[in-house]
């Protein structure tokens, strides 16, 4: 009897020890619901994909050949549903076998397969036809005046490919196509063929022979060059240009080669396909997209020199680059899991411009994903492991997360922990508890406490500070620090344990620092103060390597001691920004001085924006708009909009600025505070970039002034279909400022809510919604709605269209 007490005791300890490694794990699921926690179910193991696809461009109408091999995951499988919302099946066949299919809403059925038995391999074809609108993206086809660059581009398979919804399952590859040989074809994997037929037209033979996730297949065609290079390691690189500006092609493409080596140190492990490309697409809504082995992204992007600080492609390049590792070969489970990919590739790019641009820009980089933290703070306190962190939090956050953890572990257990990771689930779907797991297995360090509440939980810390000079019994100096976290506490929201750095900086300019692990609700410190100096000022978490908000009344000579002497920018920049309510007369002095001796464009601007106004500062800021700095120039312009007379010749300087922004803001605000100066004669022949900004405020200002009926027709042509988005979006802005519309501009802006570009349809709502809102707009615009002709489709969006 006592035996077989003992035995069930024995069970009932491993069946607790089972649940103690089971809620371990199950520690890394977020405590706030999640609707989406569960992976989509798989049915089928999807092996190889290969699509023989023809393309009408001019009708978008498309006709394909897909043969699909797979292997069953369950013992009964009698059907199949493939994702395709505009492409209709024609035949299908299994084993060379007629198969039926019907059609379910955004899916299409295969049915009666029969039994198929389990885990075992098959092979499907189907025969297809699609008129897509969405998902196969065609550009230029449908201007009548061949001025819009034409295109066609997909970056998911999304109605051009036949696949099935388990965006998880890893597979193969494969597409062929043959077009007329003006356009190059542009898809994963290796080129394997690229044969010119005797009509004029090529075919295009790509293939994938590693496997990867089925949302990462592309497909592109268009008018290109293409240069191919080599990383210092030897990974082919093809770097796709537009043959029409290929002045361009350095400043988009510069430190491309870089990144592959440089990745390849940093994570440890060699670039793991076979060939890396990239190309430009226009009308893109989005960045980039990291399509394995094939980026796309925005053609705004492909640049000139100055249009660099409008959104030049660096980080960019390099968070898609970075995909190619996290994303790609190492993909994440689900949306729960998507921090793993985006927070990676953020955090690389970051790094990666770092190692060029240097720790001042990186400290800019983390600042702006602070203030995106924080404003996603202000809507709820959602787990950066959660279906609904929002972008927000699985890129910024994210991406200032691995900086904390990379901290906590130092550079050589974090690079081993990377790479052991990265090793071991190649070509792996991954959750969050892989990498906790690999970090514990490669380095030994146990990091429930930090994932729990950084990656599992919500929320930020927020610390009180406060500090005092003290002695003890023995008469020894030391300075007392008080921290107390005064953030709300729930179940989602915890107080945080972190290891914190102090540093106490003294009237000598020397300081001394501690390093204090903060946990629970308070905690005190103190620190040695061995010689007795004075405290001039206290920075708590220098170079802001915590998330966190502070709390830190601190007098204004403490603020003007670390605006002067912190040696950390960022601190300094800390102390600006706390003294912005600080007068004038007290700080002018300390400025002029302080923006002569920073470095760097944050600092400075900050300076500028703080100044602006002060009649006693214009030898000042005559001196800062001949600054070398673009985002120095780049505040007086966006800080001084009426421009006083004693600025008006540095001002005027910066119509001729290196950059397109400067340039069209100087020409707004000039032309605004000088109505009777020609500035329009001396940047007439000035376009800029993204949407022809400095264009477009030239006309702006032109039509403004009745200079012609030819500018106003050349700002309503820019709302067609000749261009792309970014104009159009801006010329549609600009008809609102100036209160201009006709049957031209209305049918066009149509046009642009028919488009398939978001971006783009959105904000001619906007100008339609203007001029409906007047009653001659409202009578032209019912009439034309009344009268236009237009497809079954675009009936249906049009249904949906509200105007008041």
């Amino acid at each position: 009897m006592m035996y077989k007490k003992l035995f069930k005791f024995i069970i009932l300890i491993i069946i607790l020890l089972n649940s103690i490694n089971i809620l371990s794990q199950d520690k890394l699921y977020s405590l706030l619901d999640d609707p989406y926690f569960q992976p989509v179910e798989m049915y089928v193991d999807i092996i190889h994909i290969k699509l023989n696809l023809n393309i009408e461009p001019y009708k978008q109408i498309i006709n394909g050949v897909e043969n699909i091999k797979f292997r069953t995951l369950r013992t009964h499988t009698d059907s199949l549903r493939f994702y395709g919302p505009e492409l209709d099946f024609q035949k299908v066949t299994l084993n060379g076998k007629n198969v039926k299919f019907i059609k379910d809403g955004i899916e299409t059925i295969v049915y009666e397969l029969g039994n198929l038995k389990f885990n075992t391999e098959y092979e499907l074809n189907i025969e297809f036809i699609g008129n897509p609108t969405e998902g196969l993206y065609f550009s230029g086809w449908d201007d009548k005046t061949n001025r819009h660059r034409k295109q066609i581009w997909a970056h998911s398979p999304q109605n051009w490919m036949p696949f099935i919804n388990q965006k998880h399952d890893l597979l193969t590859t494969e597409v062929i196509t043959t077009f007329d040989s003006k356009y190059k074809v542009y898809s994963n994997g290796n080129r394997i063929e690229q044969k010119v037929n005797n009509d004029g037209t090529t075919t295009w033979h790509y293939k994938m022979d590693k496997p990867h996730v089925i949302y990462l297949v592309c497909f592109a065609i268009g008018e290109y060059d293409i240069k191919e290079t080599k990383s210092k390691s030897g990974v082919p690189m093809e770097l796709w240009y537009y043959p029409d500006l290929p002045e361009y092609f350095d400043v988009s493409y510069i430190y491309s080669d870089d990144m592959i080596d440089f990745f390849e140190k940093e994570i440890g492990v060699k670039y793991p396909w076979e060939i890396y490309r990239q190309a430009p697409m226009v009308n893109y809504m989005y960045g980039a997209m990291e399509t394995t082995t094939s980026t796309v992204f925005g053609d705004f992007m492909y640049l000139p020199a100055r249009a660099w600080w409008m959104r030049n492609y660096v980080n960019v390049n390099a968070h898609e680059l970075n995909h190619q590792w996290f994303g790609n070969y190492l993909s994440h489970l689900n949306n729960r899991h998507t921090w793993l990919t985006e927070s990676f590739a953020t955090y690389f790019a970051k790094i990666f411009e770092k190692n060029i641009f240097g720790e001042d820009y990186y400290q800019w980089e983390r600042d702006k994903e602070l203030i995106r933290t924080f404003n996603a703070a202000k809507s709820n306190n959602n787990p950066v492991s959660h279906s609904f962190a929002g972008t927000d939090r699985w890129y910024p956050k994210g991406s200032l997360v691995l900086d904390m953890l990379r901290n906590i572990m130092g550079d050589t257990l974090f690079h081993t922990a990377l790479k052991y990771y990265t090793e071991k689930n190649a070509h792996q779907v991954v959750e969050t508890y892989d990498f906790k797991k690999a970090i514990r297995e490669s380095t030994g360090m146990s990091l429930d406490w930090f994932f729990d509440e950084w990656i599992m939980h919500g929320g930020e810390p927020h610390y009180k500070v406060d500090y005092s000079a003290i002695k003890d019994l023995e008469n020894n100096s030391f300075t007392l620090v008080n921290i107390k976290q005064i953030h709300k506490v729930d179940n989602l929201i915890r107080y945080f344990k972190m290891p914190i750095d102090i540093h106490i900086y003294y009237k000598d300019n020397t300081y001394d620092s501690a390093k204090v692990w903060i946990e629970g609700e308070y905690t005190s410190v103190k620190i040695p103060n061995k010689s007795s100096k004075e405290v001039n000022f206290v920075i708590f978490d220098p170079n802001r390597k915590i998330i966190k908000k502070l709390t830190f009344n601190r007098s204004e000579k403490e603020l003007f001691g670390q605006a002067e002497f912190a040696k950390n920018m960022i601190d300094r920049y800390d102390a600006l920004l706390e003294l912005q309510n600080i007068t004038i007369n007290k700080k002018r002095d300390l400025y002029h001085k302080l923006f002569k001796k920073e470095q760097f464009h944050l600092n400075k601007a900050e300076i500028i924006k703080q100044l602006i106004g002060d009649t006693l500062s214009y030898n000042f800021l005559n001196y800062a708009i001949l600054d070398n700095d673009v985002m120095v120039r780049r505040s007086i312009i966006e800080n001084i909009k009426t421009v006083p007379k004693e600025l008006k010749n540095n001002y005027e300087k910066l119509l001729q600025d290196t950059c397109f922004i400067n340039t069209e803001l100087a020409l707004r605000n000039l032309s605004n505070s000088f109505p009777n100066e020609d500035y329009l004669n001396k940047t007439k022949d000035e376009i800029g970039w993204r949407g022809k900004n400095i264009r477009m405020a030239w006309l702006e200002i032109a039509i403004s002034k009745n200079l012609g009926q030819n500018y106003n027709d050349e700002l309503i042509d820019y709302t067609s279909k000749s261009f792309e988005f970014e104009t159009r979006i801006n010329a549609f802005n600009t008809l609102i400022k100036l209160n201009i519309f006709d049957d031209r501009t209305i049918n066009n802006s149509i046009d642009a809510y028919l488009h398939w570009n978001y971006k783009l349809s959105s904000e001619s709502v906007n100008y339609l919604k203007y001029v409906y809102s007047q009653n001659k707009g409202k009578r032209l615009i019912d009439n034309i709605l009344k009268t236009r002709v237009f497809t079954a489709k675009q009936s249906k969006k049009i249904s949906n269209l509200k105007l008041d």
